[in-house]
């Protein structure tokens, strides 16, 4: 039946059911149910009343087949609606338990601080320890250098590499710039050695995020991937020269020794905290001067 047939009573019915679909369809994105349920009802039936009057009975078939499909529609979008939540809750669940980790090694670093285990070590003096790499020509013992840019510098350098192993770095600083007394060579290469390491063991596509932050005159430092990480047998002796874990590949070991050693001649401490499938994290305290 054309629409200039149409009578009042089919005109009316078509325009309770378009807007009934309109309130079913906002109430379903403010988690009405019970509004959703009742005005799909009434879209329903004004659908129905209406193909009763404008045809036979193959035409109501045809209308409750579209109800049917609409139906089973709006199911799967309340299923995709579910997942994403799913999905959202979990995310923010992990995220959630990562600050609280750095929450707690923030403390213990700072509690070792407190306690006075410290490593005295002069920068103006030169460090002769043959796992250094040798200082460059135009540093000036006691110079400070910006440890956010050197870390930026490094990030950028590597993200060749990074790219290609489906690793994405990202740096994370409560202030900028950030001045120590050091070499920029070496902390390059402590960053370096780092990055790399995690480019080479975290064996599938993932985040490495590097933190840093101040308490009182140190710095810390937290070096953390999402990658398969090691058994805690294994993490204590990462540090230790050749020492690669059960999951060794091609390389010398050294990486990891030579940051150890770079971190220790400026007076700091370093370890590190893994688990199995939860990714490796490198905690570094190193004093400002």
């Amino acid at each position: 039946m054309s629409e200039g047939h149409l009578s009042n009573t089919q005109k009316s019915l078509l325009l309770c059911a378009g807007l009934s679909y309109i309130v079913v369809i906002v109430s379903f994105f403010f988690d009405a149910d019970w509004l959703t349920l009742l005005f799909f009802m009434i879209h329903s039936a004004s659908l129905l009343y209406f193909t009763f009057l404008s045809s036979g009975e193959s035409d109501i078939v045809f209308a409750q087949g579209e109800i049917e499909g609409l139906t089973e529609r709006l199911k799967l979008v309340e299923a995709d609606r579910d997942a994403l939540s799913d999905k959202l809750e979990e995310a923010g669940g992990r995220l959630r338990i990562m600050e609280e980790e750095l929450t707690r090694c923030r403390e213990q670093l700072a509690d070792v601080c407190e306690e006075g285990e410290e490593k005295v070590s002069d920068p103006n003096l030169p460090l002769s320890d043959p796992l250094l790499p040798s200082l460059e020509e135009d540093y000036s013992p006691g110079e400070a250098m910006d440890l956010i840019r050197v870390a930026e510098e490094t990030v950028e350098e590597l993200s060749g590499f990074a790219g290609a192993a489906g690793l994405k770095v990202q740096i994370s600083a409560v202030t900028a710039p950030l001045y120590i007394k050091a070499s920029p060579g070496r902390i390059r290469v402590l960053f370096r050695n780092i990055i790399d390491n995690s480019i080479k063991y975290m064996k599938r596509a993932g985040l490495l995020v590097i933190t840093i932050s101040t308490v009182g005159d140190d710095i810390f430092i937290v070096l953390k991937d999402n990658g398969k990480g090691l058994p805690r047998e294994e993490t204590p002796h990462i540090f230790e020269l050749n020492y690669q874990g059960s999951n060794r590949i091609s390389g010398n070991g050294l990486g990891l020794t030579q940051a150890k050693a770079i971190v220790e001649a400026y007076g700091g401490t370093i370890y590190a905290k893994s688990t199995p499938d939860n990714g490796m994290g490198i905690y570094i305290q190193i004093p400002m001067d």
